[in-house]
């Protein structure tokens, strides 16, 4: 009688991360660093998001036995509909700005 959360979920999931949530931490790194920290930012941006999947793929299996498949999906796809009305209402917008421009309205 729930099988349609499952689907639901992963078109809901799929559509939002091909919206550029997914990848779009990368690129917010590059608008959000100074020169001189970009690739440290860089690398602790990759250390984050390499580090945050993999708790999903080890929690995958644990919350698929306890409270089945579709849990998963509806979990992920919450976290990114929360974190893309986040990002609307937090994250500035950057173009036609330089660097400068940028970094003294983050200050």
């Amino acid at each position: 009688t729930y099988s349609w959360i499952l689907t639901g979920s992963l078109i809901c999931f799929c559509i939002v991360n091909v919206l550029g949530l997914g990848t779009l931490a990368h690129t917010i790194q590059a608008e959000c660093f100074a020169s001189r920290t970009r690739s440290k930012g860089g690398a602790f941006t990759q250390l984050i998001t390499s580090f945050l999947g993999f708790i999903c793929i080890e929690m995958y299996q644990v919350v698929e036995d306890d409270v089945g498949v579709y849990f998963n999906y509806f979990i992920f796809s919450c976290i990114l509909i929360i974190g893309s009305i986040i990002l609307c209402f937090t994250f500035l917008e950057t173009s036609g700005r330089d660097l400068a421009q940028i970094q003294r309205e983050m200050e």
